[in-house]
């Protein structure tokens, strides 16, 4: 593939790069999409598609565990966390299939590598053996996405502090969790750990969880919230902590620092930090582009 030439190179293999790769072939472009990991971005393979195959594992679990309230003896059912990833892992890659497939269909090249913009027109692929090759187009599309955020004092290691992708594929099954961040996907994987059996604590600088959009679907009393989103005492949502953001590892690597934005007007700061212990961490703050720096190409 070393300098080839096409009239369209997509970089980034989710919704909107192969979307947009399709389209140009339709319109009669010679088309190459460069990815270096999986067809269909974060949101089909470590996303929005896994997560909700774990939550409707654990409906399933909710539901067989309240089967008497519906009249039907069973017995006690209990969480199988391997099983339920792996049904997760198949669904997302029987949908990577399905794009691979447009791919072909549609005539788009697909490179398998790290793309690098080299100057104008030019993009180099570094494909996983470690070998270069040159592509040239007159159009380059950036289509990366993002990743996740770092938090400066609680970089995520894999082990004890994750972020989405571990807890999708979780190496262990921790006893407890605290949750750095109430959005959806906070969230999400609060009521999915929950369900089989983790003591969950979330943290959240807003004083509200979820993104406003679905605000209004939720209870106006502060509460009500973590019973309308969880259900059980096992998870415990604590509103808000402005700690939360730049949590902290103050006595060790399973433990962490946060603060309610009151409680640090109305006291020395060596008072309002509020220690959260914890086996493993689930960082859920905003993602960010995916690369550290950018080159201006002219």
């Amino acid at each position: 593939m070393a300098n080839s030439s096409f009239d369209l190179i997509v970089v980034g293999g989710g919704p909107g790069g192969y979307v947009a790769a399709i389209r140009a072939t339709q319109l009669g472009m010679k088309t190459a999409l460069v990815e270096k990991e999986h067809l269909g971005g974060v949101c089909l393979n470590w996303g929005c598609i896994p997560t909700k195959a774990l939550l409707r594992s654990a409906d399933v679990l909710r539901l067989v565990r309240n089967a008497a309230s519906f009249g039907v003896r069973a017995a006690a059912p209990t969480a199988d966390l391997p099983a339920m990833v792996a049904r997760s892992r198949a669904v997302a890659a029987q949908l990577n299939k399905g794009v691979v497939h447009l791919m072909k269909k549609h005539g788009v090249t697909v490179l398998n590598g790290h793309g690098r913009l080299a100057g104008k027109g030019k993009l180099d692929v570094t494909a996983p053996d470690g070998k270069t090759s040159t592509v040239s187009s007159a159009h380059i599309l950036l289509a990366t996405g993002a990743r996740a955020r770092q938090l400066p004092a609680l970089p995520a290691d894999g082990k004890t502090v994750w972020t989405y992708r571990e807890a999708l594929a979780p190496p262990v099954v921790p006893k407890r969790m605290l949750i750095v961040g109430a959005g959806a996907i906070g969230i999400e994987f609060a009521s999915f750990y929950q369900a089989v059996g983790v003591e969950v604590t979330v943290i959240e600088m807003a004083d509200r969880i979820l993104p406003a959009s679905c605000q209004r679907r939720m209870p106006t009393s502060p509460r009500r919230w973590p019973t309308a989103c969880v259900g059980k005492a096992s998870c415990c949502i604590r509103l808000p902590a402005s700690g939360a953001r730049n949590a902290r590892r103050p006595a060790g690597p399973s433990s962490c620092e946060a603060a309610s934005p009151a409680a640090r007007r109305s006291r020395p700061m060596s008072c309002w930090w509020r220690q959260v212990s914890s086996a493993t961490w689930k960082t859920s703050a905003w993602r960010r582009p995916p690369s550290g720096s950018r080159r201006r190409i002219s």
